[in-house]
């Protein structure tokens, strides 16, 4: 519980102890009483009263000095505490959004896998299917060559067989069947 200025000030005007004036409220001899009182005071115990008041009031004023410091303190504390609390929900908050912020990368890094996982297998699909379009096409290059070695066996034949048509001009024959001429040229260069 924390002190106000009032109550501080209470406490320092009721630390220092003030010794009692008497006073009496009888008509007449009313002052006179309260001067016997005081005079009695005075011979019977003043000498003796006097330092244990001024030693209860150092005490007292010790005691008022040490609740300010506290109070101070306390308030210092306090403060403290605010701006650690502050700052724990300032880090909460910053903790939320990184969590937040770190789900949202995974989600993307997930989609991204998977889209990465998907173009790999399409492409892997893919080259399959071009190596096997490729080897098709090997295979039709390789009958082709084939069977144009096979064409080329039976021209030269047919020409070892026929030579008077291999006499033929050129230029008749070009015209008749241009492909086959060029063809037949080709095979007896390579003959040659």
């Amino acid at each position: 519980m924390a002190l106000n200025g009032a109550e501080h000030e209470w406490l320092r005007a009721r630390a220092v102890l003030r010794e009692h004036r008497f006073h009496s409220d009888v008509p007449l001899i009313g002052p006179l009483i309260a001067w016997a009182r005081e005079r009695w005071n005075s011979i019977a115990t003043k000498w003796y009263v006097r330092p244990l008041i001024q030693q209860q009031s150092e005490f007292n004023q010790a005691v008022v000095d040490r609740l300010t410091d506290m109070e101070m303190r306390l308030q210092q504390h306090e403060q403290l505490i605010r701006q650690v609390a502050d700052q724990e929900n300032y880090l909460l908050q910053q903790d939320e959004q990184l969590v937040g912020r770190i789900a949202e990368l995974e989600s993307r890094l997930l989609r991204q896998h998977e889209l990465l996982a998907k173009m790999t297998a399409d492409l892997q699909s893919r080259l399959h299917d071009h190596g096997a379009w490729l080897i098709a096409q090997d295979r039709e290059q390789s009958e082709l060559v084939h069977d144009l070695a096979e064409l080329r066996l039976c021209l030269v034949r047919w020409r070892q067989a026929y030579p008077a048509l291999s006499q033929q001009p050129a230029a008749d024959r070009m015209i008749a069947d241009p492909e086959s001429t060029l063809e037949a040229q080709d095979a007896q260069d390579e003959l040659t």
